[in-house]
């Protein structure tokens, strides 16, 4: 009975946290768990009001790219307000809706121009399966045109395996951080001394 008060509370506790959230907060929070219908249902309600908001547009977008509505997903990132050009996500998962198309060229000129400076990993990684993927295409252009949603899938599933490696460095190195600015002993600042 304890058990099922603790999980009780947590659930309340996330409904409350929730109940109290943005209605963007909320999309991206359902986009995390996958549920893909109800944070399109949020990004366009949130949009209604927010119409230049990069963030909504691009998660709109990826909403509509893992169900599988490829012209949808497209014309959300092509939404993203110019004040955001080539937002990294909206950059990837347009190159990857046009590669599930078979839109090849389209493809490989989008993702030519990601740029993430902040993701640097997530970047290299993007450029590198690039790299591979058109030299596949020149080898057995007939094999691969076949297999494109596939190759997109797999191209995704390396990207977020970069992003997991980047999050990793990004804690270790926000980590390092805080320790030398929490006033240490290892002088590396924070402390006043030189």
């Amino acid at each position: 009975m304890f058990k099922k008060n603790i999980i009780f509370g947590i659930v309340c506790m996330g409904l409350i946290f929730l109940a109290g959230c943005s209605v963007l907060t909320k999309a991206n929070v359902k986009l995390s768990q996958k549920q893909y219908e109800d944070a399109i249902l949020l990004y366009e309600k949130y949009l209604e009001k927010h119409p230049e908001t990069a963030e909504a547009r691009s998660g709109l977008g990826i909403a509509y790219f893992k169900i599988g509505f490829l012209d949808e997903a497209i014309a959300a990132f092509e939404a993203v307000p110019e004040t955001k050009p080539g937002e990294p996500d909206a950059t990837l998962y347009k190159g990857l809706a046009y590669l599930k198309k078979g839109e090849t060229d389209r493809a490989i000129k989008v993702l030519q121009g990601y740029r993430n400076s902040e993701q640097p990993l997530i970047e290299e990684e993007v450029g590198l399966q690039l790299k591979l993927f058109t030299k596949k295409m020149g080898e057995d252009p007939v094999t691969y045109k076949k297999s494109l949603s596939a190759l997109a899938d797999q191209f995704e599933a390396y990207v977020n395996e970069a992003a997991l490696r980047q999050k990793k460095v990004d804690e270790r190195t926000r980590g390092l951080s805080e320790k030398d600015t929490d006033g240490g002993t290892d002088d590396g600042g924070g402390c006043g001394c030189e």
